[in-house]
């Protein structure tokens, strides 16, 4: 191979192909970190009713970091998800500088086994409610089946006068 000049010539070319495609990614990468691309906007697409606004902003500070492209969008929806009444998050890049949050809320049903409260879709969460809410009691894999049985005694019994103020 040492004598073949077409070799050492094909054996050249691929080094310095690979030497260049080297190259332009680490300029790529460089370039895709530089504050050029900083998220400078973030953006709560949808009004908040319950969670604290406050919070919400403490946690997009303190948890959120990168540029437009190195921003791990999974970390975000995480950290922002576990802000109390945050039921989902959705979370989107908009070009060149904003990032764009969509929150949907849990909506109170009522409070489950004095630790936290259910979801009028039967989910449980903990999260503080200074209202009144009904109790419900009962082991976490039935809080759906609780939910539902709760929505159709009260439309049984809302023509009685009459309410459900606990579940066991």
């Amino acid at each position: 191979m040492w004598d073949d000049a077409k070799a050492l010539s094909a054996l050249a070319a691929t080094l310095g192909g690979m030497a260049l495609v080297a190259l332009v990614a680490a300029a790529v990468l460089w370039l895709a970190r530089q504050p050029l691309f900083a998220i400078r906007e973030v953006v709560v697409s949808t009004p908040l009713v319950r969670a604290s606004a406050p919070h919400l902003e403490a946690v997009i500070r303190d948890e959120l970091s990168g540029t437009f492209f190195t921003m791990d969008l999974e970390a975000t929806r995480k950290a922002v998800g576990a802000v109390p009444w945050v039921r989902r998050v959705g979370v989107r890049r908009q070009w060149p500088h904003r990032l764009e949050i969509a929150i949907e809320e849990h909506r109170p049903l009522a409070r489950w086994n004095d630790a936290g409260l259910i979801g009028v879709d039967g989910e449980t969460f903990v999260a503080a409610h200074p209202g009144p809410l009904p109790q419900f009691r009962g082991p976490d894999h039935y809080a759906g089946e609780v939910a539902s049985r709760y929505a159709e005694w009260t439309a049984t019994l809302a023509p009685l006068g009459y309410a459900v103020a606990e579940l066991a």
